[in-house]
């Protein structure tokens, strides 16, 4: 008689990288991608409304240039891989659909001179292509999420 049971209850190991939580690096990229490209699109869409107050609070450095186009360099790279391990699970390009226009308005907004300089055309690109880029990761985390159930 034999003590160990033929079939286990436990659930089949993955060859997936498994965070802490139980959650892949895949999601997590995705998540904090979302969470940051939703953080961009706000940033861009009311940092015009919020100029007057930025010496007075000391937060200059979330105007500057720099800061702007370091984190359009992050987003970019973080969005693209992310989507690259989403795509190799789902093989569907919806969010690359919401990827590509994102990253092509906040690269106009944040390195062509004749957008970057106009205050209005600026702010648009810049939260249009953020709320893009945040599309496209939450559509992708959803098109993962729905590859790994079926």
């Amino acid at each position: 008689m034999s003590v160990v049971p033929s079939q286990s209850q436990l659930p089949p190991l993955s060859s997936r990288p498994i965070l802490g939580n139980g959650v892949s690096c895949r999601v997590a990229t995705d998540r904090a991608g979302a969470f940051a490209a939703t953080v961009c699109a706000l940033h861009c869409a009311l940092l015009p409304f919020l100029l007057a107050f930025i010496p007075g609070i000391g937060i200059g450095l979330f105007g500057s240039p720099w800061f702007e186009s370091a984190f359009t360099m992050v987003a970019s790279l973080v969005g693209v891989v992310s989507l690259a391990w989403g795509w190799r699970n789902h093989r569907r390009l919806d969010a690359w659909q919401r990827l590509i226009p994102g990253l092509g308005l906040l690269w106009i907004g944040a390195f062509l001179p004749w957008a970057h300089d106009h205050a209005i055309i600026h702010a648009v690109s810049m939260a249009a292509g953020g709320g893009f880029i945040a599309a496209a990761h939450w559509r992708n985390l959803h098109l993962t999420r729905n590859q790994h159930i079926a």
